[in-house]
């Protein structure tokens, strides 16, 4: 739809208020994909009024497809029109494939949009979805981005969730794998487990990340947080602390055995 054609959108929606759930859907759906802004406004306002005002189970299902849509489409300015509407984000429709909105608006990495999903009912402690499981407090670590880690933990996100089992990471055990010192200190005044068990295809505990990357800074602080050394390794593709210290036949490693 053209630009040209919102007076001709404004006035069907005006005179043909039996427009049915499906159509407002479809047309939703088009208009975010394609970041109609002011089409999206139009609909919004006529749904708005046609219904009675939000919220109502079905404007709130609408509202929540297409907040998930707009992330899934990466469109930050998309999701601001909809919550600025009134869409509201229910923790608890943790879908299986499908990620939550606020994981969406954590990963486009737009502190303001963010701010206004957790401000609409987003939950920090709640995954993404069941396939994945990464919480969106995982996501802004392995973005290394300091802002949405704090606005997260304090909106009361686990530091302590367990990583996704395939090839996940705890937000700990990725500061310890990218050698994060600011973000490793962050989680452990938190609360986060030092020795949470990695994943278990192509995970490591943090000293282990630490050990393979050779961090050695990282590990003497996870040790000193007590870090377990022989903590075993992840069931596919893991590799011990000493396994992994052992790449780099640097001997000071061998003083943590």
């Amino acid at each position: 739809m053209e630009e040209q054609d919102v007076p001709l959108l404004r006035t069907v929606l005006t005179v043909d208020s039996a427009v049915n759930h499906a159509d407002r859907l479809g047309y939703m759906e088009f208009f975010i994909k394609h970041g109609n802004i002011e089409q999206l406004k139009i609909l919004l306002a006529a749904y708005t009024s046609i219904n009675n005002g939000l919220p109502n189970p079905k404007g709130m299902a609408l509202m929540d497809t297409a907040l998930r849509l707009a992330g899934e489409v990466r469109n930050m300015e998309v999701m601001k029109t909809l919550l600025e509407a009134g869409a509201t984000t229910p923790s608890v429709r943790i879908s299986l494939y499908r990620h939550t909105t606020l994981w969406h608006a954590v990963e486009g990495g737009d502190l303001e949009v963010v701010n206004m999903v957790l401000a609409a009912g987003a939950d920090a402690k709640s995954p993404s979805c069941k396939s994945d499981g990464t919480t969106p407090l995982q996501q802004a670590a392995k973005q290394g981005n300091m802002e949405l880690v704090d606005l997260l933990l304090k909106a009361a996100a686990n530091a302590k969730q367990p990583p996704p089992s395939y090839e996940g990471v705890t937000a700990l055990q990725f500061a310890a794998k990218q050698g994060d010192m600011e973000l490793w200190d962050r989680l452990l005044k938190v609360g986060a487990n030092v020795n949470q068990a990695p994943a278990s295809r192509q995970g490591a505990t943090a000293l282990q990340f630490a050990a393979i990357r050779g961090y050695i800074e990282i590990a003497h602080k996870l040790l000193d947080a007590g870090a377990n050394v022989q903590a075993p390794r992840a069931e596919r593709y893991g590799r011990t602390a000493l396994e992994g210290a052992a790449e780099h036949a640097d001997w000071t490693w061998y003083n943590f055995s």
